[in-house]
């Protein structure tokens, strides 16, 4: 028995096959976000309170490598020694 469908109607169902499987998470991720407050997507509330004790300060420690001639060692301390 021959098929009654068109050459093209299986294609057409294949593209919206897809493009239903692409739809149906964004739809329901849109329908999720839709029900939650409205103030879902603001800015927290600035400040605190006032009992909160700084944090501790710590000195650093810097090293500086350095590679001098001996050369130009002996002249400074010639000039200026």
């Amino acid at each position: 028995m021959a098929s009654r469908t068109r050459p093209g109607m299986k294609l057409r169902v294949a593209h919206f096959a897809v493009a239903t499987r692409r739809f149906v998470p964004v739809l329901l991720i849109l329908l999720s976000v839709s029900g939650c407050e409205k103030n879902l997507f603001q800015a927290p509330p600035h400040g605190g309170t006032a009992d909160v004790p700084p944090a501790p300060t710590s000195d650093s420690v810097l090293t500086l490598v350095a590679q001098i001639p001996y050369e130009t060692l002996e002249q400074f301390l010639d000039n200026h020694g």
